[in-house]
């Protein structure tokens, strides 16, 4: 019988012909529109007291800036429509001197 003849590893890979890829064209989607959070409400504090009007939400920009507290600072504001003022108090410490004209 004859002997089965034994093929090398070389011999036994044809040459493959390199071919390149065929190009992959990338499409962009649109990008969805972003969603933007609802605006909140503007919220503005009148108080009416013996005829006369006062803006509180103005108040307390008045006395932030006047207070000049450092950031983390606690204010509290007592206000007092009769004197046409409103005192204030920065970390439970408050002064004469820490009072605001409505």
């Amino acid at each position: 019988m004859p002997a089965a003849k034994k093929t090398t590893a070389k011999a036994a890979k044809a040459p493959v012909a390199e071919t390149a890829a065929p190009a992959v064209e990338t499409v962009k989607k649109p990008r969805a529109p972003r969603k933007t959070a609802p605006k909140a409400a503007a919220v503005k504090t009148l108080l009416q007291f013996n005829g006369n009007e006062f803006d509180i939400s103005a108040l307390s920009e008045k006395v932030t800036k006047a207070a000049n507290a450092p950031a983390g600072a606690e204010i509290a504001i007592y206000v007092k429509p009769e004197e046409g003022a409103a005192y204030y108090t920065v970390n439970g410490e408050g002064s004469d001197a820490f009072k605001v004209e409505l």
